[in-house]
């Protein structure tokens, strides 16, 4: 178990896994959000802790576009079809980003990052 868990943490450095595959790591927090629901106290600290991680992502990506302040946020990823994740996610924003209204994507996650890049070339 230990070993799945290093390998895992690979995924999010963005080097090679020996053992699991990045869909691997997507389906695992299906099983992590239903564990949660029922109540597993390590599955719901997991939960916490990754959406104190996902709000610094946020403050951090915002520090590092200079943008002072988000109105409106679009998350995509297997992680945000959690039912859990979503209504804990919203109280938390509510405290750290106050003005901050979670949307449905208009585009892909490629045209995202492509509009950034294009946007930083032309500052």
């Amino acid at each position: 178990f230990q070993e799945l868990l290093i390998d895992a943490q690979l995924c999010f450095k963005n080097e090679k896994m020996k053992i699991l595959t990045r869909d691997d790591v997507a389906r695992i927090a299906m099983f992590v959000n239903a564990a949660s629901v029922k109540g597993h106290p390590e599955s719901i600290d997991l939960i916490h802790r990754t959406i104190d991680v996902i709000i610094r992502n946020i403050q951090f990506v915002r520090a590092s576009l200079g943008i002072n302040k988000v109105n409106k946020l679009s998350i995509i990823g297997s992680l945000f079809k959690s039912y859990i994740i979503k209504r804990k996610l919203r109280p938390k924003l509510k405290i750290s980003e106050p003005d901050l209204k979670i949307i449905k994507p208009k585009y892909p996650p490629e045209i995202g990052a492509l509009r950034i890049a294009i946007r930083n070339l032309s500052m």
